[in-house]
């Protein structure tokens, strides 16, 4: 062992924590803590070896070796070595509930099912149950599976349990028992449902600032929802609903907040359509390149800022997680709907020239004569706006809201017959975008 190795070890020996005990053995030291151990294992020509073994399955979380050259670089591994040691907690094992009309069936698929993930090593624990007793036993488990002769109760379903992934189980992959495409299938829902914070929570931006934000979506009617923000708190909010909208609607929501509140600092106003220095074209809502943004200016004494509703929501998303770098948020209610995208990179919304970036609508095919389910329609049209993005920008990650896609198998697969898998970003399914947008109205309030 040479000099520089030496000193390494005894570096080593040295970084206690109460996190974990040190130990060594031989040329071995372990590192154990609660539910992992680190061992480091010196070798001939200065080769050392970096692993961690989880407690309760031995599996190997991290690996890696290295010859010793720069110790300020092997001090470098050596904390990342560390951090994954503390960070490894223990097995989650992942309850899925598989149900049909009797459970018999299910039944023998769900031990099929159970032995399928305990040879490939998954954490998965399945059950079967007539849909009968789904309501009864359904929020014991974080994803339900609906055999394809019960699939018309997935909305029934879904509408029960709110935020509960539940999908029906494809015919072919049902009628022959195939075990492999249905751990698939379950892998990726509920990866899809990993790490997306809860839909009914408000999240309030810290500011010293007193900030309306204003957001409109179109869900078959367009609904306008505001809140003011003080001092971190939502002291007021509410939504108004119509089958449609103009300038006036918001000249009528801030008269009427302009009564009961003062000293508002900055008005946020997040719209569909292609909004540009506070000019919004959407035909929709009879906006023709109509200066919103310079007619409330001249009636009201706030700050405003007029901004595209996607752009918005997208801000909020990438401020809300910590793992992509760039995060994509698709927006498209049915097949043949119009679509739009938020697109963030480096925590900077992408808006193009003169606000075009994002309105993917001439990307999606005539599609009147096609015989496809309407399913399908939306997952090809969503991929298809996606393909070009991964071209253009090839995104870490993208969040699709599209109220006919509710796992994104289907758009996966379409993606892949153009692009290869190790191209394809993240994708989750966005099934309530209010909380993002007006997290994403406070985030551009703050950054005036």
């Amino acid at each position: 062992m040479g000099q520089a190795v030496e000193n390494f070890r005894k570096w080593i020996l040295d970084q206690k924590s109460d996190r974990y005990s040190i130990r060594e053995n031989g040329n071995k030291i372990f590192l154990t803590a609660k539910y992992a151990e680190a061992c480091i294992e010196f070798h001939e020509l200065d080769i050392i070896e970096y692993q961690i073994t989880r407690s309760d399955d031995q599996a190997v979380v991290f690996y890696l070796h290295f010859q010793l050259r720069d110790p300020a670089h092997a001090e470098s591994l050596f904390d990342e070595l560390r951090e994954n040691l503390i960070r490894t907690g223990p097995v989650q094992r992942s309850k899925i509930l598989l149900a049909c009309s009797s459970a018999m069936t299910t039944s023998f698929f769900a031990q099929k099912l159970n032995q399928g993930a305990e040879l490939l090593n998954l954490f998965y624990d399945f059950d079967a149950v007539s849909t009968t007793r789904v309501v009864q036993v359904g929020d014991e488990y974080d994803l339900i599976l609906l055999a394809p002769q019960v699939g018309f109760m997935k909305k029934e379903f879904q509408n029960h349990f709110g935020g509960k992934p539940v999908l029906e189980v494809p015919g072919r992959l049902y009628g022959s028992y195939d075990v492999k495409g249905i751990l698939q299938m379950t892998e990726q829902a509920l990866h899809d449902n990993d790490n997306l914070a809860p839909t009914d929570k408000s999240y309030v931006l810290s500011s010293n600032r007193k900030i309306m934000a204003i957001t409109t979506r179109i869900d078959g009617q367009f609904k306008i929802s505001y809140r003011i923000y003080n001092q971190g708190k939502i002291i007021r909010s509410d939504t108004i609903i119509k089958d449609r909208i103009n300038y006036h609607d918001f000249e009528d929501i801030l008269d009427t907040v302009s009564v009961y509140e003062r000293d508002i600092d900055t008005v946020v106003l997040s719209v569909p359509g292609v909004v540009h220095n506070g000019t919004v074209i959407l035909s929709a809502a009879d906006f023709e390149e109509y200066n919103v943004k310079g007619r409330l200016s001249e009636r009201y004494p706030y700050h405003f800022i007029v901004t595209n509703n996607a752009n918005c929501t997208a801000l909020g998303l990438y401020h809300l997680q910590n793992d992509y770098n760039s995060v994509i948020y698709h927006s498209q209610l049915k097949a043949g709907d119009k679509a739009g995208q938020g697109i963030v990179i480096h925590g900077m919304v992408i808006t193009g020239k003169n606000g075009i970036a994002g309105e993917v609508n001439v990307l999606l095919e005539d599609q009147e004569d096609n015989t496809e389910s309407t399913p399908v329609r939306a997952s090809r049209a969503v991929a298809n706006a996606i393909v070009s993005d991964i071209a253009v920008i090839g995104p870490e990650a993208v969040y699709i809201r599209c109220e006919l896609i509710h796992d994104t198998s289907a758009v996966r697969e379409f993606i892949r017959a153009k692009v290869d898998d190790k191209y394809i970003p993240d994708l989750f399914i966005l099934d309530h975008a209010t909380e993002y947008m007006f997290y994403g109205a406070q985030m551009m309030a703050s950054e005036r």
